[in-house]
């Protein structure tokens, strides 16, 4: 009895924890990766922090990736590649995400001066590495250039044969986890969630200096700005934290192209652009995180924060690694980060109750002896589904 009690128990944490557990936090994700686009790639320039590609990159000019921490703290500083998630598992070995990351194909060429590059397609781009030890992990390799650093990878195409300056070659595979857990659902729930936020009307006011509102123990400011607004609202714009750890800036509708620059200004890292069904969005230099999830993104000029965007045409303007460091921790589990989930709470608040009743009825005298009720309650459980598995590549 005692037995069964305490296995029944282990489950209904267990569930509740996993729950939690499998939480991502988008604001980590902010803090640690400078460029995440969900589909495909066009850049004739650089990203200066780590960058993370669900689609294909196809790659002209520098192409050059995780060289520079303006803030010293970003996605490229030591500390940061050293212990990192999520993770890619290499063989029996968990390794942090590196430089570079595309999952599916890489053509033009590329670079990294800190960090390893994954591709998860086919590779027809040079690679260079070019900090000491550092590795491209290509599932296929379909060129025979020679990569300058070492070179693991899975198989070949069009006849290539791989090679390796400066470093070594060798057969292996790695499994990346799944890019839509890992990435695409967390930040599109964030993005979900702050849109649906109460916020200051900000008509063509250029004026951001709201007192914020404490919610869950964090200073946050909303404002709400109709896309039409845009161009107006940023000319001379005015910005004050106030005291705020976090301003969301939601961006209502088609915004189509902006002309006028909006260049650093104090407190820049703390703000989030969040870009609400804009669809084909061109923005010129900008700073603060853009947010813009379902939106094809054209960067017309420099970018100094993070960039969030369904696909991304980048032209010779550099993506600036000014890593998000504003407190996102008030978003609720399921929205972005890992707060207590209310279903798993709600998991431990309804097993609570049945090993309580379990308990009372083991403990009846109505119950009999040799009776066994709570196999009952075992025997009704539906068996578990296996967890689905990214394939390895």
């Amino acid at each position: 009895m005692r037995l069964t009690y305490l296995l029944l128990l282990s489950v209904v944490l267990a569930g509740a924890v996993s729950s939690v557990a499998h939480a991502q936090n988008a604001g980590s994700l902010l803090n640690q990766f400078n460029e995440i686009v969900f589909g495909n790639v066009t850049s004739g320039s650089e990203t200066e922090g780590r960058a993370v590609i669900g689609g294909n990159l196809t790659q002209s000019g520098a192409g050059l990736y995780c060289f520079q921490t303006d803030d010293g703290s970003g996605p490229c500083s030591s500390a940061s590649l050293a212990a990192t998630t999520p993770q890619i598992a290499v063989g029996a070995v968990n390794k942090s995400f590196g430089a570079l990351t595309v999952y599916g194909n890489v053509s033009g060429s590329i670079a990294a001066q800190y960090g390893s590059i994954f591709i998860g397609g086919t590779n027809t781009a040079a690679i260079s590495l070019n900090t000491s030890g550092q590795t491209a992990y290509v599932r296929t390799q379909g060129t025979s250039s020679a990569v300058n650093g070492n070179l693991v990878y899975a198989t070949t195409a069009n006849g290539a044969t791989p090679t390796a300056q400066n470093g070594t070659v060798s057969q292996g595979s790695f499994t990346p986890p799944s890019f839509a857990t890992t990435f695409q659902t967390p930040l599109q729930n964030l993005a979900t969630y702050l849109s649906g936020m109460t916020g200051i009307n900000q008509g063509t006011s250029n004026t951001f200096n709201a007192t914020p509102t404490l919610i869950n123990g964090v200073a946050v400011t909303v404002y709400n700005v109709q896309g039409s607004n845009l161009p107006t609202v940023i000319q001379n714009f005015n910005f004050s934290l106030n005291g705020a750890q976090t301003v969301i800036i939601n961006v209502i509708g088609s915004v189509g192209s902006v002309a006028t620059n909006l260049n650093g200004f104090t407190g820049d890292d703390n703000v989030i652009w969040n870009f609400e069904g804009a669809g084909a969005l061109t923005l010129p230099s900008w700073a603060g995180t853009i947010l813009a999830p379902t939106d094809a993104l054209t960067m017309n000029g420099i970018s100094q924060g993070d960039i969030v965007a369904a696909s991304l045409t980048q032209g010779a303007n550099e993506i600036h690694d000014y890593a998000f460091t504003g407190n996102l921790s008030f978003v609720p589990t399921g929205s972005g980060t890992p707060a207590p989930e209310p279903g798993g709470l709600a998991t431990i608040a309804l097993g609570s109750g049945l090993l309580l009743a379990l308990r009372r009825r083991l403990h009846s005298p109505a119950s009999g002896k040799g009776k066994r009720p709570w196999k009952r309650i075992m025997s009704s459980s539906a068996p578990a589904r296996p967890a689905a598995s990214s394939p390895t590549v």
